[in-house]
């Protein structure tokens, strides 16, 4: 068997391209060409010479939306009549990225050429996350395909909205921020200092507040690529710090102490868990596969350390409840008492949406209090840092007339 490269004319008059294994160019048209369509070119290349050329030349995976509309249009056309092949091939066509259209076809001729859809998606984990992909493969076990797709796709959904509401949340405060950082340099580098040559004029003698401001931006003023090099390498130091295992575990160990904030990271990381975790046990994946695959869905490295060690106490004949107790700080007590009534009643499934659905209204919660709170927060912030300046600037005024 080798691999060609198709180009064919359709009887849209639009241009279908991908790849396709068979052992010479007939076979390859008899594959692929479909009623009313032209062959445009049939290209023989080594296998390994496709791999490189789409891995190469992508270099950018969906966007979390594009995913969502990918699974979502599959699992629909699926479940309209069409097969997964014309599944695939119909959502390229309304794909506008060539690279991720690329993606798609070469996945729809492996699918043709006899793989599976999840093991189609190994070869992009840029793509297609590995927790996806298990999802996808219990869906192709249990004979559930399209209805599995159906799910990822309400379940990519969920995450989506909930990534938006932090993502505003906490993008509002980050924004003031900078704008207050960026205006307090400029006051500081260039405003103050000509009024300073007013006072070195008028021969007042000035406040410690005005003379530390003075001399933060003079110092700024002469050393500036000290300064912004300094900067720079802070951000290259945290960038290279947090790819490091330990360190990264340190960073979100320290997030998840921080006020208000810890709240958002620990509801946001329970509702992916759970959420997850649901939708795996009911696709037929095992207790501990399902916590297997759900933990690469958390966030948090303190989570996932958790999660780590979950799989071996179910394995052990234990419940997942049990298995939650020794976390109280990470799974609420009221969630593992809730499961723990699931599992002694036989309806862990139900229970499992149950507590998702609430770790969800408790997040939603906190992203308002948080909003709410933050706003009289910063305007206090503001007031202090303009209070500051302001009276850097007219305390030695009010000095001189005093003197005067």
């Amino acid at each position: 068997m080798f691999n060609f490269h198709y180009k064919v004319a359709t009887k849209e008059r639009t241009v279908r391209e991908g790849y396709v294994r068979a052992l010479n160019p007939a076979m390859a048209k008899k594959k692929i060409l479909q009623e009313g369509e032209t062959a445009i070119s049939f290209t023989r290349v080594r296998s390994d010479i496709v791999s490189k050329y789409l891995r190469k030349n992508i270099s950018f995976g969906f966007s979390k939306f594009d995913r969502i509309i990918f699974f979502r249009n599959v699992s629909t056309m699926m479940a309209s009549g069409l097969s997964l092949i014309e599944a695939l091939n119909t959502s390229s066509e309304v794909i506008k990225s060539d690279n991720v259209k690329k993606v798609i076809l070469d996945m729809s001729s492996e699918v043709e050429n006899g793989a599976s859809l999840s093991t189609a998606m190994e070869k992009y984990p840029n793509f297609f996350p590995s927790y996806l992909m298990e999802t996808v493969r219990l869906g192709e076990i249990s004979g559930t395909l399209s209805d599995t797709l159906d799910q990822i796709s309400v379940d990519l959904e969920k995450d989506y909205e909930l990534s938006r509401k932090v993502m505003q949340a906490l993008l509002y405060p980050v924004i003031i921020l900078v704008v207050m950082f960026a205006l307090l340099l400029v006051l500081v580098v260039f405003v103050l200092p000509k009024i300073a040559d007013l006072y070195a004029d008028l021969d007042v003698n000035l406040p410690i507040l005005t003379r530390s401001l003075l001399a933060l931006g003079s110092s700024i003023q002469n050393n500036p690529l000290i300064y912004g090099g300094s900067f720079a390498l802070l951000i290259v130091l945290f960038a290279i710090s947090y790819k490091i295992p330990k360190v990264k575990y340190v960073y979100h160990y320290i997030l998840l102490k921080l006020p208000i904030i810890k709240h958002i990271i620990k509801e946001f990381n329970l509702v992916k868990f759970f959420r997850s975790l649901e939708t795996l046990v009911t696709s037929g994946a095992s207790w501990v596969m399902g916590v297997d695959v759900a933990k690469k869905t958390l966030t948090n490295e303190v989570y996932r350390k958790a999660a780590d060690t979950i799989p071996p106490v179910l394995l052990h004949g234990r419940k997942l409840s049990e298995a939650l107790e020794p976390y109280p700080d990470l799974f609420p007590i009221q969630s593992v008492k809730i499961l723990d009534i699931g599992e002694k009643t036989g309806s862990l499934e139900e229970t499992l949406q149950k507590v998702s659905q609430y770790h969800e209204k408790s997040l939603n919660h906190t992203v308002k209090m948080m909003t709410t709170m933050i706003e009289p927060v910063l305007m206090l912030l503001i007031g202090i840092v303009v209070g500051g300046i302001a009276l850097s600037v007219f305390l030695p005024i009010y000095q001189l007339v005093n003197f005067l």
